[in-house]
């Protein structure tokens, strides 16, 4: 298996944009400055039947999208920043528009993905118990320190909690197999687990274990996991789990790039790089030889991009503007192509001893 390799002359291009749209979503509700609203499960229920037009969108910061694995839908979480830091999850049916918000929790929300076509699972420090949720003004709700997983039935609409390990538990997304399956970083303050958990039956098997910090994971819905290391300062570290759970470690890159994703094979890797004031995403190729495909946009504050499993060229991402976050989607041609060397040095496979986790 061939790697990308941290030493390779980049080539810049121009940015060609085609059917880009900005998608972020307000939430109608009437706060008073001075007291705290209490909404009942009861006045709940109207809300989630309501949903938002693509023109009430502009004053909202939203982050994270993922992509159904059919394509026809998105999920991203969002806050309203000039009334409270509380975040909330929301989908968006890509065949009708129509946005719809299916949380009201109170809490930290994070990693928001699907794992079914009426399912998902979150990071949060909620307790699902609770009957009332707080929106108090400016109220700083981000709490990274104690997150459990929860998975989300939209037709039953409620949630199960996963786990109850009280640690962070995050980077969850969709691990492809017959069974519903996640795959997710479990962090301990000495060191982090790479945990696959079956949906139907609740087991967990650690996969990967490190003393390193895991700065990112991915699988872009397939049964290969792409996890990054962060190993000093400046430096990251790729390592590639295939389904057979032979570990491989890639070259080290700098802390610049990010957002990494790679196919089902490992025959291609994306990252994105900011630099200039402007966000590259780098495509690297390993077929007869070693391609690397360029897009250029021209902001810098570009991150957390997710490919379409529909095709190889529709995206969704995140823009930083004017201090917010907005989710936006389009299709990014890449016009040219440079030719690449893979890895001089890869460290060799190796097998990693698996462990049940309960």
């Amino acid at each position: 298996m061939k790697f990308i390799s941290h030493t390779l002359q980049f080539f810049f291009l121009f940015l060609i944009h085609t059917n880009v749209s900005c998608r972020n979503i307000p939430i109608t509700t009437n706060i008073d400055k001075e007291k705290t609203t209490f909404v009942s499960k009861k006045e709940l229920s109207y809300l989630r039947d309501k949903s938002f037009s693509e023109e009430s969108m502009s004053s909202w910061s939203c982050d994270q999208p993922h992509f159904s694995s059919a394509g026809d839908k998105l999920i991203f979480w969002c806050y309203f920043p000039f009334l409270s830091e509380q975040r909330q999850i929301f989908i968006k049916d890509l065949n009708t528009s129509q946005v719809k918000q299916v949380t009201f929790l109170s809490g930290t929300i994070l990693d928001p993905v699907f794992v079914g076509s009426d399912s998902f699972v979150f990071s949060s420090d909620t307790d699902k118990r609770k009957e009332l949720i707080s929106l108090e003004p400016k109220e700083s709700l981000i709490d990274e320190s104690f997150l459990e997983l929860y998975l989300y039935d939209l037709k039953e609409d409620n949630s199960l909690q996963l786990t109850e390990n009280q640690v962070p538990e995050m980077f969850t997304t969709l691990y492809k197999h017959i069974d519903p399956k996640i795959v997710f970083v479990r962090r301990y303050d000495d060191f982090h687990l790479v945990i696959i958990k079956n949906l139907s039956n609740h087991s967990e098997k650690e996969i990967y274990r490190t003393k390193k910090t895991i700065l990112e994971l991915s699988t872009n819905n397939s049964n290969n996991v792409l996890i990054m290391e962060k190993v000093s300062d400046k430096l990251q570290k790729m390592v590639m789990i295939n389904f057979n759970n032979q570990v491989t470690e890639g070259p080290e890159l700098d802390l610049k790039k990010h957002d990494f994703f790679a196919n089902s094979d490992f025959t291609q890797i994306s990252y994105l790089e900011s630099k200039d004031n402007k966000t590259f995403l780098r495509t690297y190729r390993f077929a007869d030889k070693c391609e690397v495909l360029n897009y250029v946009f021209p902001s810098y504050g570009i991150s957390k991009i997710s490919p379409s499993p529909l095709d190889d060229q529709t995206f969704v991402w995140v823009e930083e503007v004017q201090g917010s976050r907005k989710v936006k989607m389009g299709t990014l041609n890449f016009m040219t192509s440079s030719s690449c060397s893979p890895l001089a040095k890869a460290t060799k496979a190796k097998k990693f001893q698996n462990k049940k986790v309960f």
